[in-house]
């Protein structure tokens, strides 16, 4: 369990670069090459942390949804 609380922490450190990119891709592009090198790779990184909570939440929908019906 430790080990996942570690790869949820990760995920919300790449949503607030992510957003600081979408925001302003000017800057970081004049301000680090590595990162105007690869937008391709920062933007597949943002799809696939964005789709990780929507299934969380469907997850937590359905566990939701039995614990009622048993009661």
């Amino acid at each position: 369990m430790f080990g996942r609380n570690i790869i949820f922490l990760r995920p919300a450190i790449i949503i607030a670069d992510v957003k600081k990119t979408i925001s302003g891709t000017e800057i970081i592009m004049s301000g680090s090459n590595y990162i105007a090198s690869q937008p391709d790779f920062i933007v597949l990184k943002a799809m696939i942390i964005m789709f990780e909570p929507e299934m969380i939440v469907s997850k937590l929908e359905i566990s939701m949804s039995t614990t009622s019906k048993t009661a």
